[in-house]
């Protein structure tokens, strides 16, 4: 028999977002950490990714298919090329989080 599968966002929402995680360190000190809460925020992270994801593949799809013109250009007024756009989202993405 082959388990279910259950996609993470679903997952992560199950959480009650008052979950509280205690740890305790010794007898004289624990800390708590809000891990419901941080888990909604994950899944709401992801879903926003998932979406930004879906219309850039649409946004490239629909070029490939009709070669219309964008609204992004390059210092020479040229239209990037798609492996360009990729480039340029990653190199953004990368001094973004650098």
């Amino acid at each position: 028999m082959e388990a279910k599968r259950t996609p993470l966002i679903e997952l992560l929402e199950r959480v009650p977002r008052d979950a509280v995680l205690v740890v305790e360190h010794d007898q004289f000190s624990s800390s708590s950490h809000p891990v419901g809460r941080l888990c909604h925020e994950a899944a709401a992270a992801l879903e926003a990714a998932r979406e930004d994801a879906e219309r850039y593949r649409w946004l490239r799809d629909r070029h490939d298919k009709t070669h219309q013109d964008w609204h992004v250009r390059d210092q020479w007024n040229n239209v990037p090329a798609i492996g360009g756009l990729d480039a340029a989202i990653d190199a953004a993405r990368e001094a973004r989080n650098g």
